[in-house]
């Protein structure tokens, strides 16, 4: 999922699950997208020190 897809899942004021139906994404993936303050991924993975 873009950037922009994400951004527009947070500008939406549609009711999660026709946002998920639009998308075709689970509405508990609006719901997410929608608590962040941001658009981009987290990093979940620790970088490796060599």
């Amino acid at each position: 999922m873009t950037t922009k897809i994400r951004a527009a899942i947070q500008a939406r004021t549609e009711p999660a699950w026709l946002v998920a139906e639009h998308y075709g994404i689970s509405e508990q993936t609006v719901w997410k997208w929608r608590s962040r303050d941001d658009v981009h991924n987290e990093n979940r993975k620790e970088n490796a020190v060599a």
